[in-house]
């Protein structure tokens, strides 16, 4: 099957329309992070004791995304394999709990709209 150089560019024009679209759509959303303790360090208390879900980071809007999260997700194309689950928040929106520490603390997305559950805090990246 050929294409014609014509054809091509309408395919190329209908993806890119296709790609703004799904951002247009991240950009009016909030995210929810977990943010666990994923690494053992020196410290006075067990670091056992510190391992897991240390926090949870709501009301993440679009503007405190990692712009290179984002990029990757874009990356991997529009369609099933897209998810959201790329997402990370920015450094800014992670400063916004005083114990993150970028080399022991990563976050990840809260699958769907569930929402966090006590005990870890809850901190707003928008308050």
């Amino acid at each position: 099957m050929k294409i014609t150089k014509s054809q091509l560019r309408q395919i190329i024009k209908e993806e890119l329309g296709m790609m703004s679209e799904q951002e247009m759509d991240l950009e009016g959303r909030t995210f929810n992070f977990e943010i666990y303790h994923t690494e053992r360090d020196s410290g006075f208390e067990p670091s056992s004791a510190r391992l897991g879900l240390r926090a949870y980071l709501v009301n993440v809007p679009y503007s405190m995304l990692d712009p290179r999260s984002i990029e990757r997700m874009k990356s991997r194309g529009s369609g099933a394999g897209r998810s959201t689950w790329l997402l990370k928040p920015s450094k800014e929106a992670l400063e916004k709990w005083p114990e993150y520490d970028a080399r022991v603390h990563r976050a990840y997305e809260m699958a769907g709209d569930r929402q966090p559950p006590k005990p870890p805090p809850i901190i707003d990246a928008q308050g």
